[in-house]
């Protein structure tokens, strides 16, 4: 009969209750590693009042997609800081570099070159 029977027989030992969580910290550590933020070389002044800014970002899918948001970013808070607007000249986004764009792709670049313009009323 089951009536008697201890619940706690059904729970796993403390040593696979250990095994598991050590587990789980592994895993969570290396989902953070591969989801790594984007980065950038910062905006870099040129000539004739523009401005270029190269963002990318590694080991993942839609890497291409956080390089562009971080390169605008950038760029947006640049021209912010002088009380002007975004003017993109030229926008390359490298796309995802390793699997053609897949869910394994590796690495994703955006160069952007812009400039900081008066704003609209």
């Amino acid at each position: 009969m089951m009536h008697g029977r201890n619940i706690r027989e059904n729970l796993p030992s403390n040593g696979l209750r250990h095994g598991l969580t050590l587990a789980a910290m592994v895993a969570a550590t290396l989902a953070a590693m591969l989801s790594a933020c984007a980065t950038s070389d910062g905006v870099v002044p040129m000539a004739d009042g523009t401005y270029t800014v190269t963002a990318e970002a590694n080991f993942g899918p839609n890497k291409a997609v956080e390089a562009h948001k971080l390169a605008l970013a950038e760029a947006e808070r640049t021209c912010s800081a002088q009380g002007r607007e975004l003017a993109v000249t030229t926008l390359d986004n490298s796309g995802d570099i390793g699997r053609a764009a897949g869910p394994l792709a590796l690495r994703g670049e955006t160069r952007l070159v812009f400039r900081c313009v008066a704003r609209r009323p």
